[in-house]
């Protein structure tokens, strides 16, 4: 239903990539573009006018564009929010562009949500906490600093000149989009065979200790180990994107506004031949460095180092970006949020789409699976469904295809059907 774009190179929002070809039939899809289905019911007239819109009939496509701008800096608006509604399907796609100039899709769900609950006349969430006087100073310890900045990823570390760079910074190489799809009796199996894995590990861990291992951790193992098939470098560290909202309240309350995250780093990982001991090995170190970045203490000290990180190249004008890292992944996940939510009156009819905006192979993407409608018009959930997407380099397609399927036997078995996979040109 909602679109967000942070600026970065993507595809056409409007339309998904041609597809190359599909594996296998089970999961729903859900394509990284797309819209919300709200049938019989137009979109409210609220939605359309207001200071600072800007209309356009687009009859060639029998649909109707209004932008609403709301926040701006300057002369530069910094968030907009567009409304189109397709007269042919009885549709409705709410986009809010450039959004991450000014939160994280959790903040940016909580507005959508909110949104929701006043239009269809619901008791509205607690309201966003605004706090502009945060004081983070470095630790005076340069042992602690040194390894706080050892846990950041290089998206934090490599910088380019804003006035005058190379494009090619952001297509480093040619890469094919995959797209891998777990229905929900897929991601407990996975997660009970990993689970499984940690009990039977020599007796190192406690049946206490391996349940918590999360479907989280399980999805991210298993994905992390078939995607070593196709990279030069095994990953030997996964660094994890964490809202840290809430974890240290004096420093960022639950509901405080604006970008919230950390890059929860694993220790270095040692690489083994044995498939199901590394996806068991890579859940352990993901679930260890989760603990540590919920720790209050490490969440004031690495927002602080962080912190510097960003600020500094913004203030001499450079720009981060996702640069190839052989040997490192990046893991933003979005699973545990519950976009349909925020569905205006329409329960269940939601699709959420994001961009498909990192053209490097070291960065994966999650999602919960979107509602699916069914032959007979009917609505349907698979609870606990995930879509993941990443970008493999040209040529090594075939290599993730084929180490997907042999993963998935030596952990879960043959009792499921291997996650369906799409293959986009």
């Amino acid at each position: 239903m909602f679109g967000s774009d942070a600026g970065s190179p993507s595809h056409d929002q409007g339309r998904p990539p041609r597809r190359l070809r599909q594996v296998g039939r089970h999961g729903s899809r859900a394509t990284a573009t797309g819209s919300a289905h709200r049938p019989n019911r137009p979109v409210p007239s609220a939605l359309w006018g207001g200071p600072g819109t800007r209309e356009s009939d687009r009859s060639d496509w029998n649909q109707r564009d209004v932008s609403w701008r709301v926040l701006h800096s300057h002369t530069r608006w910094v968030l907009e929010l567009r409304c189109t509604y397709g007269r042919r399907w009885q549709s409705s796609t709410l986009t809010l562009l450039r959004c991450c100039c000014v939160a994280d899709l959790h903040i940016v769900l909580k507005f959508l949500r909110t949104w929701s609950q006043l239009y269809i006349g619901m008791v509205i969430e607690p309201p966003p906490v605004y706090n502009d006087n945060i004081q983070l100073t470095l630790p005076s310890d340069p042992q602690r600093c040194a390894y706080l900045k050892s846990k950041l990823p290089s998206l934090l570390t490599t910088t380019f000149p804003l006035d005058n760079f190379d494009h090619s910074l952001f297509f480093p190489y040619p890469v094919t989009r995959i797209d891998v799809h777990f229905t929900g009796a897929q991601v407990s199996a996975l997660h009970e065979a990993v689970v499984r894995l940690a009990v039977g590990r020599n007796g190192s861990l406690t049946a206490i200790k391996a349940a918590m291992l999360t479907r989280q951790d399980a999805l991210s193992a298993f994905f992390v180990t078939v995607a070593n098939a196709s990279y030069d470098t095994p990953v030997t560290r996964i660094h994890n994107v964490v809202n840290c909202r809430g974890f240290n309240p004096d420093v960022l309350p639950k509901d405080m506004v604006g970008n919230g995250l950390q890059y929860a780093a694993t220790p270095p990982v040692v690489i083994s031949p044995n498939i199901r001991e590394m996806v068991l090995t890579y859940a352990v170190n993901i679930r260890v460095s989760l603990l540590e970045a919920r720790n209050p203490q490490y969440v004031k000290d690495v927002l602080a180092v962080s912190g510097e990180e960003w600020y500094q190249p913004a203030q001499a004008n450079r720009g981060h970006y996702v640069p190839p890292t052989p040997g490192e992944v990046i893991i933003n996940s979005n699973y545990r949020h519950d976009w349909p939510s925020a569905h205006f009156g329409h329960p269940g009819t939601v699709r959420w789409q994001h961009p498909d905006a990192v053209p490097t192979d070291n960065y994966i993407l999650m999602f919960p699976s979107n509602p699916v409608q069914t032959h007979n018009g009917e609505w349907y959930t698979d609870e606990g469904a995930c879509e993941v997407t990443l970008k493999v380099k040209k040529g090594r397609e075939d290599l993730f295809m084929a180490a997907l399927k042999t993963v998935w036997i030596e952990v879960v078995g043959e009792e499921l059907k291997t996650p369906r996979m799409d293959v986009y040109a």
